[in-house]
């Protein structure tokens, strides 16, 4: 999923004033504003996604990327990689144990609680444990899992938010509309003086 800034959404009027300058120099000035606006928004994007995922800003970060605009290809795009999180990658995660019992029998059972969609909740009967060789990029870190019925096995691993899900809905888009709405006019008027002025 990704989120693509154009030069499409000019006014005629920019578009004008493009035209009136020499077109090589032109389509590198719209592409410095492109990039400009679009890392503004590269950076208002993350931080808005980690506040509403509840997802720690560091696996955001590597989970978002930009691709910038050239002059041959006057296109900014922000993609969303990866699937969905673990639950453990949530932040307010907290694991304690607590004296519980298991088919009658007296046993330590671990509480989990997780902050995943930026909503604090606790995690009835999961536990961490760690994941089968192959199921992740690192087959031996720590997940969150949860049995499926009353015996040992089956179990499941629990998983938050997306980023290419959650990166074009909710505050995450806002931000990118927002950012870019007051970003990119600005921008191309920064560029658009540095050429008439000689300095483009």
């Amino acid at each position: 999923m990704a989120i693509v800034i154009t030069g499409d959404g000019v006014s005629r009027q920019w578009a004008a004033a493009m035209k009136a300058v020499a077109s090589g120099k032109a389509k590198k000035a719209m592409s410095r504003a492109l990039n400009r606006a679009g890392d503004m928004s590269n950076t208002k994007v993350k931080r808005a996604l980690s506040a509403e995922m509840g997802v720690k800003n560091l696996k955001v970060h590597k989970a978002v990327r930009p691709t910038k605009s050239s002059p041959a290809r006057l296109q900014y795009e922000l993609v969303g990689t990866g699937k969905h999180f673990s639950l453990i990658d949530s932040k307010g995660v907290s694991i304690r144990m607590v004296r519980g019992t298991f088919n009658g029998h007296p046993v330590m059972r671990q509480s989990v609680r997780a902050a995943a969609w930026n909503t604090p909740r606790r995690y009835a009967g999961a536990f961490t444990g760690h994941g089968a060789a192959g199921t992740t990029a690192g087959g031996g870190a720590r997940h969150i899992f949860a049995r499926e019925g009353e015996a040992r096995f089956p179990l499941k691993k629990l998983w938050g938010p997306s980023v290419p899900r959650e990166m074009v809905r909710g505050k995450a888009f806002e931000a990118f509309e927002a950012t870019l709405a007051e970003a990119l006019p600005r921008r191309l008027a920064h560029e658009l003086g540095r050429l008439l002025d000689g300095k483009g």
